[in-house]
């Protein structure tokens, strides 16, 4: 396998809506999936591998807090890797796709996804141009296939060969 053809996929999840929009991201793509919060290892494996250069794309998923706050536990681990430990993240980041959960009866509805896209971009990151906002779980209201469909899309933004694709699996428990 080449360098940079892994795919991780980094999420929080409160209610596990954003956990069951990774997963299916992951099914779509065959990348790893990392929860955050409850797998340390995993995302010290995956942040040593960015950092290796060797991750061709990286999903970044949270939830929405509240009206409209990034959860606490996302936004150290942009601190982390965007202003903390720049010097060993940002030249080796790669095409970075946002997506989230949130519910449309807030005013700010997945706000934690535009500000994320807001922090990467400030730092030079590539972030792929779709972003993907879920109502509540992915299953209702018909989005899996919206889900499926911007994973496809994030996959072929990055030009990973299916076929040369690092399958592994972590997963957060």
């Amino acid at each position: 396998m080449e360098a940079a053809e892994k795919i991780f996929i980094l999420y929080t999840s409160l209610s596990g809506n954003t956990e069951e929009t990774a997963h299916i991201i992951a099914d779509e793509v065959e990348g790893k999936v990392v929860d955050i919060v409850r797998d340390l290892p995993g995302l010290n494996r995956a942040l040593a591998s960015v950092r290796a250069g060797e991750v061709g794309l990286l999903f970044l998923g949270t939830y929405t807090w509240g009206d409209g706050v990034l959860p606490l536990q996302f936004r150290k681990l942009l601190r982390s890797v965007l202003i903390e430990e720049k010097e060993a993240y940002l030249p080796y980041m790669p095409l970075t796709a946002v997506f989230g959960t949130g519910d449309t009866i807030f005013p700010r509805f997945c706000r934690a996804v535009d500000e994320t896209v807001y922090h990467l971009q400030k730092h030079g990151v590539t972030v792929f141009q779709e972003t993907l906002k879920i109502e509540q779980s992915p299953y209702g209201l018909g989005q899996e296939a919206r889900v499926r469909a911007f994973a496809r899309n994030a996959l072929q933004g990055a030009s990973i060969d299916e076929g040369k694709r690092a399958i592994l699996s972590v997963t957060g428990i």
